[in-house]
Order: structure tokens, then C-alpha cells, then sequence
């Protein structure tokens, strides 16, 4: 409703055409490019500005993430600005913002010990399913999207739907001793199972957790990744995960997922 807001000692009026018009469908969110802006020579400095700033950006991008990189592979820097540049003309066609390289799905990639240039195209197709299903629809079912999508990947590494369920835990106590085996998968659809039978031992005198995945058909990053910050929390409490080794690594990185050899 308008309204005047106080502030500062100034008056404010507000009111519903300060809002942000949404299309109601996403086809009309799409803006074609008005080349007659570029007889003003002030369009000139913005493209200019937005080129170079976004040049600068992917670079520096590339080059902190080839720090990260342990096997220091020397990047195609000519390569990255070719991809941006042809990026950034579709993005623009239809009305969308400038983008640039970026560290964090980078950073997600070398931690998943990635190879080669596939796992920037793959992970980029498994977030843009979230991404148009929640466009498409809500952000419910992109969530559910994703996740699904998740659990087909799984399934497709040897995870069966009765290697999910919390009663797959063996759980043993020995002294101070705890050892849960997993039977099935040891994934991020039954991490909370997971973590619940380890964390029952933190008001009972136990002094070591043995995580046991010698059985288990896959191992994901998720449940190491968790695994390892569980056992930073936990201080007075020793955990071991044994059977890794059983397993085979489908990346290079400590936290890359595991399957059944």
C-alpha cells in the first residue's frame, strides 16, 4: 500500500511501483538486444567496461583455481575468455546478465578430483535441472529435481532403493568401541541414519567409532566430507572409517565417491 516512511529526517513515499515486475512466464522474460543504443557513445564505454572487467575477472578466477589444482595443469586462459565471450553473447541475445568464471563450482570440481573440461559441462547440466524445474515450476520441485537426479546417479553406480534404508546399519558396541557397518550405500539419502547411529555414542562412554564401508556398494563425497567434519567436532572421540580401500575411487580427490569394485 503507499505509504510515506520516515527516515533521516526525510520523507520516503513508497508504494507498489517501486516493485520489481515478474513475467508470469518465463518466455517473456526474454529481452532482444536494441543495437540502435550503440550511435551513443556512452553504450560504448559501458560495453567496454563490462568486457574488460569481466575479462580481468575470469582470468583471475582461472588463475586461483589453478593453485588449487594439485595436479597443477597449466590452463587455457585463451580458451576461457573465447567461452565467455560466445557465453556472454547468447546470455545477452535474450536479456540476460554478463557472466564470468567463477571459483566455487570450480573449487567443487577439483575437490571431486575432475579430469578433464567434462566435469565443468556435466555439473553444470546436473544444476540447471534445479534450475529450470524451479523456473518451470516452484522451488519445491526443483529441489525434488535435483535430488532425484541424485538418486539416478546413484542407482546407475550399483545403489539399489533397499540399500537406503537405516536398518542396513550393523551397529556393535565393544567396550568403548562403536562399529556400525554398512551393508548397502553409505550416501547423502541416508547420511541422517548415518549420523544418528554415531552420534547415540556421544553420551555413552565411547572412546573410538569404526566406521565399517568394507560391504557398502557406494560411498559418496557427501558422507566422507561429513565424516571427517564429524570426527573434527567430536575431539574426544576417535572415528576410523576402514574399507576405503576395498573400494574403488572414481576421482583423484580424498573425499571423491567410492563404488564397489
Amino acid at each position: 500500500a503507499p505509504h510515506m516512511y520516515h527516515f533521516a529526517a526525510h520523507d520516503y513515499q513508497l508504494g507498489p511501483e517501486l516493485l520489481v515486475s515478474l513475467p508470469g512466464k518465463l518466455a517473456s522474460a526474454v529481452t532482444f538486444p536494441d543495437f540502435s543504443a550503440l550511435s551513443n557513445p556512452v553504450a560504448w564505454k559501458y560495453v567496454a567496461m563490462f568486457a574488460l572487467v569481466g575479462a580481468v575477472e575470469s582470468l583471475l578466477s582461472v588463475v586461483a583455481v589453478d593453485a588449487m589444482d594439485p595436479a597443477r595443469r597449466a590452463p587455457k586462459l585463451d580458451r576461457d575468455l573465447l567461452a565467455t565471450g560466445i557465453a556472454n553473447l547468447v546470455a545477452a541475445s535474450i536479456g540476460g546478465l554478463p557472466m564470468i568464471s567463477e571459483i566455487v563450482r570450480s573449487k567443487a570440481n577439483v575437490d571431486a578430483g575432475a579430469q578433464d573440461a567434462r566435469s565443468n559441462f556435466f555439473h553444470g547440466v546436473y544444476l540447471t535441472t534445479t534450475f529450470v524445474v524451479t523456473l518451470a515450476t516452484d522451488l519445491l520441485l526443483g529441489v525434488g529435481a535435483g535430488l532425484l537426479l541424485k538418486a539416478i546417479l546413484h542407482a546407475v553406480r550399483g545403489v539399489r532403493p533397499a540399500d537406503l534404508r537405516a536398518e542396513r546399519l550393523e551397529i556393535a558396541r565393544d567396550g568403548e568401541v562403536l562399529e556400525v557397518r554398512v551393508h548397502g550405500a553409505a550416501v547423502f539419502l541416508n547420511l541422517l541414519a548415518l549420523e544418528r547411529a554415531i552420534a547415540a555414542a556421544r553420551d555413552a562412554e565411547v572412546r573410538r567409532v569404526r566406521l565399517d564401508v568394507r560391504e557398502a556398494r557406494v560411498v559418496d563425497h557427501t558422507v566422507l566430507h561429513r565424516m571427517e567434519q564429524v570426527a573434527a567436532e567430536w575431539p574426544d572421540c576417535e572415528l576410523d572409517v576402514v574399507g576405503l580401500d576395498a573400494l574403488r575411487s572414481v576421482g583423484t580427490a580424498p573425499h571423491s565417491c567410492r563404488v564397489h569394485a
